[in-house]
C-alpha cells in the first residue's frame, strides 16, 4: 500500500492553486521528474480534456519495463507545451525508445525538463519548483518534518515503515537503511473514526518534528547533491546529441561516452 499522508493542519492546500493554472505539478525533490503522484486540478473543460489526453497518451510511447503514466506525462507535456517546429523532443524520445535502465530514464526526464525550460508557468500548466509544493518524499530529511513548512509526505509503502532505536533522531538520511525507509509520525494506531473535519488531536511524535530552519538546510544540502547529477547528466546529453547529430550525416565524430550507471542505487542519494 503506497501512502500520502496529511503532516499537520498550520497550512492548507489552498495555498498551492493558482487562479491563472489549470493544472498544477510539483518537481519532485530527489530527481528530475514532474511528479504524477499527486497533482491539483481545476474542474474545467480545459482540464478534463488534459486528462483525457494524457490517460490515452501512453498507448501512443513504446512500451519496455519502465513504462508507466510519469514516464508518459513528460513527453506529453512537451507536446503540449513545446512549439511544434521544435526537433529536441525527437532526442528525448529518441533516448526513452532505447532506455537500458534507470540511467537512460533520468538522462530522458532531464532531456525533457531542459527542453520545458525551468520557470514554473507554461499556460494553463505549473510546475512548482523543487521545495515549494504541497508534498514531498520523507527521505531527503530522514522522515523529520516542520510544522510551518509541511504538508504532506509521499510514497510510504507500509512494507517499509521501521521503527528507530535512538533518539534524537538525525535530520540527515542513515546510510545504513534502506532510502525509502520511514518512520511513523504518529505515535500509536490511527483511528479513522477520528478522521473527520476540524479534528487536530493527532498524537505526533516529537521525535520527528524539526525547526523550519534545520529542514530548510537539509533540502537546501541535498538539492545541490541533486543539482550536480543533474549537471553530469547534461553534460552526457550534449555528447550524446553531437553524436547523433554527426550520425545522421554519415559524419566521423570521435567522442568518449562513457556508458551511464543504470542502476537505481546510483542515483538514490
Amino acid at each position: 500500500m503506497l501512502l500520502i499522508k496529511k503532516m499537520q493542519l498550520l497550512r492548507s492546500i489552498e495555498e498551492f492553486l493558482d487562479p491563472h493554472a489549470d493544472v498544477v505539478f510539483i518537481d519532485r525533490f530527489y530527481n528530475f521528474e514532474v511528479m504524477t503522484g499527486s497533482y491539483l486540478v481545476k474542474n474545467s473543460a480545459w482540464s478534463r480534456q488534459f486528462l483525457l489526453e494524457f490517460a490515452d497518451y501512453s498507448s501512443r510511447i513504446s512500451k519496455n519495463e519502465l513504462s508507466s503514466d510519469n514516464v508518459a506525462l513528460h513527453a506529453y507535456l512537451a507536446e503540449r507545451i513545446v512549439p511544434k517546429n521544435n526537433t529536441e523532443l525527437a532526442t528525448c524520445i529518441r533516448i526513452y525508445d532505447n532506455i537500458k535502465g534507470y540511467g537512460d530514464l533520468f538522462l530522458y526526464e532531464v532531456c525533457i525538463r531542459k527542453l520545458l525550460g525551468y520557470g514554473t508557468s507554461f499556460g494553463r500548466i505549473k510546475i512548482l519548483h523543487k521545495g515549494t509544493g504541497w508534498v514531498r518524499d520523507p527521505r531527503m530529511t530522514n522522515s523529520k518534518w516542520s510544522k510551518e513548512r509541511d504538508f504532506m509526505f509521499h510514497n510510504w509503502k507500509e512494507w517499509l515503515q521501521i521503527s528507530y532505536v535512538n533518539t534524537p533522531i538525525s535530520v540527515k538520511i542513515n546510510s545504513s537503511l534502506r532510502r525509502t525507509s520511514w518512520y511513523n509520525p504518529i505515535i500509536g494506531e490511527l483511528n479513522l473514526s477520528l478522521c473527520t473535519p476540524g479534528n487536530t488531536t493527532w498524537n505526533m511524535d516529537e521525535n520527528l518534528i524539526e525547526s523550519q530552519l534545520v529542514i530548510e538546510a537539509q533540502l537546501k544540502e541535498y538539492e545541490q547533491e541533486v543539482e550536480k547529477m543533474r549537471k553530469k547528466l547534461l553534460a552526457h546529453l550534449a555528447l550524446l546529441t553531437d553524436l547523433w547529430f554527426h550520425e545522421t550525416r554519415n559524419e566521423s565524430f570521435k567522442v568518449t561516452l562513457e556508458p551511464l550507471n543504470q542502476s537505481w542505487l546510483a542515483y538514490a542519494m
